[in-house]
C-alpha cells in the first residue's frame, strides 16, 4: 500500500492510496509538506540512526537528514508566470527550510508516541480507544503538525502521519551489580511561542511562554514489571517582557505595561491541568539587571496567589539568586538548595507503573524551573532534582539499598553527568545557538578553568549569533511551524515580507567595526617597530582610531537598526 500525493490548485492537495507502488527510493517517513511561492515541496526522511528501545518494539530514531522534493519537478518557473523576485523569494524560503531542519535533534518512533509523557500516554491507553496513533499524539510538542495538517484531515491518511519532536533523547542500558536497567532522557520543546533566544521571551496573550520544554526521566529494569517517569518543565519567566538585541553583550529588559496576571492565570491554569500541583523555582539575579524582572515576577506571584477565588491555582516559589550564592558560598551550595526542595519532591513523587497491577503511583506536581534564558542554570538544578528521584527509583525496584547513592557507581554516575550535559548542550543549541554554559559542573560536579574557558567562547559565539543572525532563524521557526504563511501572489500582487531584508545593512557597520579594530592595531604594532617617531604614523593611527570610535557610538545608539531582526513577522 502506498500514498500517492498530488496538487490539485495552488493551495489544494489531492491524497490517494494506491495498492501498487512504483519502484522508488527508500525513505524513513514524510516530515510534511509545505507550500512556497513557485511550487509545494515534500520534506522526505532520507537518513536517520536509532537512539534505542524504551521497550519490545519501541524503537527510537533520530533524523539524520532530510531531501526536500517539488511537486512540479519538470515544469519550467518562467512558464508559470512567476518573475524573477519571486523565484528568488522562493529560494530564500528553501534556505529557511533547510536551515531550520539542519538543526539537530529532531526524533520519531514508528511505535511509540515521543510527544506525550509516559503518564498522559497511560491515562490514554484506557480511554481513546478507536483513537489512530497521530491523533494521541500531545500537538504542542509535535513538530511537523501543521506541515502534516493536510493528511490529518483525513483518516485514512493517519497511518502515513508520523509525529516528529525537537528536543533531546538519550536511551542509555547499564548493568549494575544483579540488574540491567534501561535509563532514558525525553526533553520535548514546545511549539507554541518557538523561536530564538533574544526574539522570544516572555509570555504572550494565550498563556504560551518562550523556550517551554518538558523533560521526561525514564527508568526500568529488565526483570521488573515496574516503569518509572519523573517530569520537570522549564520554561520563560511567565510575564510580559522583552530583551531585543541592539549590539550590546546584555541587551536591557524591557517590561510594559500589560496584562500580566491574565496571561500568567492562563499559563499556571494549563500547568495545573497537566500536571497537578506547581512549584516554581526561579534562579534569576535578585540584583542588577535582573533585579527588577525578580521582583517583578515574585510580585506577580504572591498577587496571584492573593487571588486564587478567581481560579488561579496556587505556586509554590522558591527563589534562588544562583550566580550570588555560587559566587559567595561555592557550588556547594546547591545541595542546600536541594535539601530546601526535599519535602515538596518527596510530595510530588513519580509515576510508578506495574504491567500487572496498572499505576502504581502518580507524579502529583511538577517544578517548573527558569532562570533568564531557562538554559544553563536550569538545566544544573534540574539535573540535582533528577539525581536525588532517581535514586529513590532505584531504591524502590530493589537496585539500590537506602544508604546506596548514584555517585558510588562510576559508570552509571558518568552516564548520567553527560547525558543531561548533552541535554543542555541541545536544548541551549536550539534557542540560543551555542552549546550550554555551566555544563562542566554537570559533567563532573565541579566548575574548572577549561570549563570558564568554554564559557567564555560560547558566551562570544552567543553574541554574534544573537545579533546578526538570530532575525533570520526566528523567521525559519515561523516559516516551519505555521506562524506565518505564503499567501497566493506573494512576491508580486502581494509584497514579500522578504523584502524588508537588509544583509548589507545588518553586516556592514560590524564589519568596518573590525575592519577598522585590524587597521588600529597594525598601526600600532608596526609603530612599535619604527626607531624614531614619524608624524605621518600618528596620524594613521590616529585616523583609524577615530574610525573606531565612530562606529563604537553608532553601534552603542543605535545598534538594533544593525541587528538582524525578522521580518516574516514583527517582534517589537
Amino acid at each position: 500500500m502506498s500514498i500517492e500525493i498530488s496538487r490539485t490548485s495552488s493551495n489544494r492537495f489531492r491524497f490517494r492510496l494506491i495498492q501498487d507502488s512504483i519502484q522508488g527510493e527508500e525513505i524513513y517517513g514524510l516530515f510534511g509538506i509545505i507550500r512556497l511561492i513557485t511550487d509545494s515541496y515534500l520534506i522526505l526522511i532520507t537518513e536517520t540512526k536509532s537512539i534505542g528501545s524504551l521497550g519490545d518494539q519501541e524503537e527510537i530514531f533520530r533524523i539524520e537528514n532530510i531531501e526536500i522534493v517539488p511537486f512540479d519537478s519538470d515544469v519550467d518557473n518562467q512558464s508559470m508566470n512567476f518573475t524573477d523576485q519571486q523565484i528568488d523569494f522562493n529560494q530564500r524560503y528553501l534556505l529557511m527550510i533547510k536551515t531550520i531542519l539542519r538543526m539537530p535533534n529532531y526524533y520519531f518512533s514508528y511505535t511509540y508516541d515521543l510527544s506525550s509523557n509516559y503518564q498522559r500516554t497511560i491515562q490514554q491507553s484506557l480511554t481513546s480507544n478507536g483513537s489512530s496513533f497521530i491523533e494521541k499524539t500531545n500537538i504542542e510538542f509535535v513538530w511537523n503538525h501543521f506541515l502534516i495538517s493536510d493528511l490529518i484531515a483525513d483518516r485514512a491518511f493517519h497511518p502515513y502521519c508520523l509525529p516528529i519532536i525537537c528536543g533531546f533523547v538519550s536511551i542509555q542500558q547499564l548493568s549494575l551489580p544483579n540488574h540491567y536497567i534501561t535509563w532514558a532522557l525525553i526533553s520535548r520543546r514546545s511549539t507554541k511561542r518557538s523561536g530564538t533566544r533574544w526574539f522570544t521571551r516572555g509570555i504572550n496573550t494565550e498563556g504560551w511562554v518562550a523556550n517551554f520544554i518538558e523533560t521526561e526521566q525514564i527508568l526500568f529494569e529488565r526483570n521488573s514489571e515496574l516503569r518509572f517517569s519523573f517530569l520537570q518543565i522549564r520554561g520563560s519567566i511567565p510575564m510580559y517582557w522583552t530583551q531585543l538585541p541592539d549590539l550590546s553583550y546584555k541587551p536591557k529588559f524591557v517590561i510594559p505595561n500589560a496584562p500580566h496576571i491574565e496571561s500568567y492565570a492562563l499559563h499556571v491554569r494549563r500547568l495545573a491541568q497537566n500536571y497537578g500541583h506547581l512549584c516554581f523555582v526561579n534562579l534569576i539575579s535578585s540584583t542588577g539587571s535582573e533585579g527588577k524582572l525578580n521582583k517583578g515576577f515574585i510580585d506577580l506571584i504572591h498577587e496571584a496567589n492573593l487571588y486564587r477565588g478567581n481560579d488561579i491555582p496556587f505556586v509554590n516559589l522558591e527563589s534562588f539568586d544562583f550566580h550570588r550564592e555560587c559566587r559567595l558560598q561555592g557550588w556547594e551550595i546547591l545541595s542546600k538548595l536541594l535539601g530546601r526542595l526535599q519535602s515538596t519532591i518527596d510530595e510530588y513523587g513519580y509515576t510508578c507503573y506495574s504491567s500487572t497491577k496498572g499505576m502504581i503511583r502518580t507524579q502529583k506536581g511538577i517544578f517548573r524551573t527558569n532562570c533568564i534564558d531557562s538554559l544553563d542554570r536550569t538545566n544544573v538544578v534540574q539535573s540535582l532534582i533528577a539525581k536525588n528521584i532517581l535514586k529513590q527509583q532505584l531504591i524502590q525496584i530493589g537496585v539500590f539499598r537506602p544508604y546506596d547513592d548514584i555517585a558510588n557507581y562510576f559508570v552509571f554516575n558518568r552516564s548520567f553527568n553527560n547525558v543531561w550535559a548533552d541535554n543542555a548542550d541541545a536544548c541551549s543549541i536550539q534557542y540560543a545557538g551555542t552549546g550550554a554554559l555551566k555544563s562542566d559542573f554537570t559533567r563532573t560536579g565541579k566548575r574548572r578553568m577549561k570549563g570558564m574557558i568554554a564559557d567564555g567562547l560560547n558566551s562570544l559565539i552567543r553574541y554574534c549569533k544573537n545579533n546578526f543572525e538570530d532575525g533570520f532563524r526566528q523567521d525559519c521557526f515561523d516559516l516551519i511551524l505555521g506562524v506565518y504563511r505564503i499567501v497566493d501572489g506573494e512576491g508580486k500582487q502581494v509584497k514579500c515580507p522578504l523584502e524588508k531584508r537588509n544583509v548589507w545593512k545588518i553586516f556592514s557597520l560590524p564589519l568596518f567595526f573590525l575592519f577598522s579594530l585590524f587597521m588600529l592595531t597594525s598601526s600600532i604594532v608596526f609603530a612599535s617597530f619604527q626607531i624614531e617617531f614619524r608624524i605621518e604614523q600618528a596620524f594613521y593611527s590616529l585616523f583609524w582610531f577615530t574610525m573606531l570610535s565612530i562606529c563604537s557610538v553608532i553601534m552603542y545608539y543605535l545598534g538594533n537598526e544593525f541587528a538582524d531582526y525578522p521580518v516574516l513577522i514583527k517582534r517589537c
